[in-house]
C-alpha cells in the first residue's frame, strides 16, 4: 500500500535511528493530537522507544487511546496509573523522572516502550525529563488557533515560545552526548505565500511572506517559529548542534485515533456526512495530505541522515471541497444524498463572514476560486515515500473512522442497524480552529 513502511525497503529504515530502534528512544511532543498520535502509533511499531508528551499524564480519559496502542505492541505496563513514581526503585526524582515515573511520566517499569510525560508549552522546566536521554524528537505540538482575542500571546508566543523551550532541551541532550536530530511538523501555512500568482510552482525554497499578526496570526505564527527554528540551529556551537528537518503538510486528513480528533481537520468530512453543506460547497481549494503519511515523512526524516531541510508533504495541487465531497460519495454511496453537487454562489460567501465567525473577508478573498499547484519531488525523492491517493484511500478511511467513533451515524447499514448513532454533538463539533494544522 503506498504510503507505508513496507514501500521504502522492509522496515523502511534508512540509516541512523532506524538502525537499532529498540534501543532508541524518540520524544514526541502533542503526542494526544492528531498527527502526534500517529506519529506515536507509527514509531512504536517500528520499535522505538517513545516518551510522549501531553499537557497531563495522569489524565487517564485523554491518555486512554495512546496506553492502548502501546499495548498493542505488549511493551506498556501502565504504571500505576497516572503521575505515579515508581516504587522501591531506590532512583531520586531525577532519575524517576527520566524512566517515565516521575515529571507527570505515567508508564514506570524500565522495559516500557511508551512512556507518557506531561509537558507545556509555556513551561521551560517541564521538557527536561523527557528529553533525558533522548536521542530524536518529532515535534508536533504548537497553538492550534485560527484567530484570538489576542493573538501575539494566545498563537504566536505560544507556538514560538514552545519551540523554543523544546530547542533548548534538544541542545542540552547534544551537550550531553545523546541528541541528534528534531523533526520539526511545520505547515504548508510557512509556505503558500497568496501574494503570489496562482501558476507559481511552491516548492520547499518558497516561503510565507506576506502573513502578518493582524492578517493571519495563525500562518504567521508558524512562519515565525520555522524561521526561529533554522536559526537557533545555524548559531549552535559544535558541541552543542544537532540536525533539524522540517515537514510541511498541507491540510490534514485521514482516519482518527480518538473522537476529540475529530475537531481538527476530520471535522470536513462530519459535516458532509451530516450533510451540513449538502446545498452547496464553498469555492475554495487547499492542499491536502494524510495524517499517515506525515507521520512517515517525519519517522522517515528522522531514521535518514542525509533528509535534512524541509519537506512538503501534501497533494500536487488543491483538491476543491466540491472535489473531496464527490470522492465521499464515491466512497460512500449510502451518503451520497447527503453530499454537495455544486458549488455555493460567490456572492453567498461574501456575506458568510458577517453571520460565520469562524470566516473573515480576508479569507474569503485569499482562498475564494483559487488553486495552488506545488513540486513533492524533495520529499519523494529524498524520503523515498509514495503518498497515498487522497480520493481512493485517505478520504474512505477517514469517513469510515469517523463512523466507526460514533461520530456520525452509520447509514451503511439497514434502517434500525445504526450501531452508536449521532455522539458527537461536543465531542466532535463543528469547530474549525484546527482545520489546517495538527496539534495537542
Amino acid at each position: 500500500m503506498p504510503g507505508t513502511a513496507d514501500d521504502i525497503g522492509g522496515t523502511g529504515r534508512v540509516s541512523g535511528a532506524g538502525a537499532r530502534a529498540s534501543e532508541t528512544v524518540v520524544v514526541v511532543t502533542g503526542a494526544s493530537g492528531f498527527v502526534g498520535s500517529h506519529t506515536v502509533k507509527l514509531l512504536l511499531s517500528r520499535g522505538y522507544r517513545v516518551r510522549a508528551t501531553v499537557r497531563d499524564a495522569g489524565n487517564e480519559e485523554r491518555t486512554a487511546f495512546l496506553r492502548a496502542l502501546a499495548a498493542e505492541t505488549g511493551r506498556y505496563d501502565g504504571g500505576g496509573g497516572g503521575s505515579e513514581k515508581p516504587r522501591d526503585n531506590g532512583k531520586d526524582d531525577a532519575a524517576a523522572a527520566a524512566d517515565g515515573g516521575g515529571g507527570g511520566g505515567v508508564a514506570a517499569s524500565a522495559d516500557a516502550q511508551l512512556k507518557l510525560y506531561s509537558a507545556d508549552l509555556g513551561d521551560a522546566a517541564s521538557w527536561q525529563a523527557p528529553f533525558q536521554g533522548a536521542h530524536y524528537a518529532v515535534h508536533c505540538a504548537a497553538a492550534v488557533m485560527l484567530t484570538a482575542r489576542d493573538p501575539q500571546r494566545e498563537i504566536v508566543d505560544v507556538t514560538v515560545n514552545g519551540l523554543r523551550h523544546v530547542l533548548d532541551a534538544c541542545k542540552a541532550g547534544a551537550l550531553r552526548g545523546d541528541f541528534r536530530k528534531l523533526v520539526l511538523c511545520s505547515s504548508q501555512a510557512a509556505v503558500l505565500d497568496l501574494a503570489l500568482p496562482d501558476d507559481h510552482v511552491l516548492t520547499e525554497a518558497d516561503w510565507n511572506e506576506s502573513e502578518t499578526l493582524r492578517s493571519d496570526p495563525y500562518s504567521y505564527s508558524k512562519v515565525v517559529a520555522e524561521r526561529m527554528a533554522w536559526e537557533y540551529v545555524r548559531n549552535l556551537k559544535p558541541s552543542e548542534s544537532f540536525a533539524l528537518a522540517c515537514v510541511n503538510p498541507g491540510a490534514i486528513y485521514g482516519p482518527i485515533l480518538t473522537p476529540s480528533h475529530a475537531r481538527s481537520s476530520p471535522v470536513f468530512f462530519e459535516m458532509l456526512l451530516k450533510g451540513k453543506m449538502s446545498m452547496g460547497a464553498p469555492r475554495f481549494s487547499f492542499a491536502a495530505c494524510d495524517v499517515r503519511d506525515v507521520a512517515l515523512a517525519q519517522a522517515l526524516a528522522l531514521e535518514s541522515e542525509a533528509a535534512t531541510g524541509r519537506f512538503l508533504v501534501l497533494t500536487d495541487r488543491s483538491k476543491s471541497m466540491l472535489e473531496l465531497a464527490q470522492a465521499t460519495a464515491s466512497a460512500l454511496p449510502a451518503y451520497s444524498k447527503k453530499m454537495p453537487s455544486r458549488h455555493v454562489p460567490n456572492f453567498a460567501m461574501w456575506l458568510a463572514p458577517l453571520f460565520d465567525k469562524r470566516l473573515s473577508f480576508r479569507f474569503v478573498r485569499a482562498h475564494l476560486g483559487r488553486t495552488h499547484v506545488y513540486d513533492t519531488s524533495r520529499a519523494q525523492s529524498v524520503l523515498g515515500i509514495k503518498f497515498r491517493d487522497l480520493e481512493t484511500e485517505t478520504v474512505p478511511d477517514t469517513c469510515a473512522s469517523l463512523i466507526e467513533h460514533g461520530i456520525v451515524p452509520d447509514l451503511r447499514v439497514g434502517e434500525g442497524e445504526r450501531g452508536e448513532g449521532e455522539r458527537g454533538g461536543g465531542e466532535g463539533g463543528e469547530q474549525v480552529q484546527g482545520a489546517l494544522e495538527p496539534d495537542e
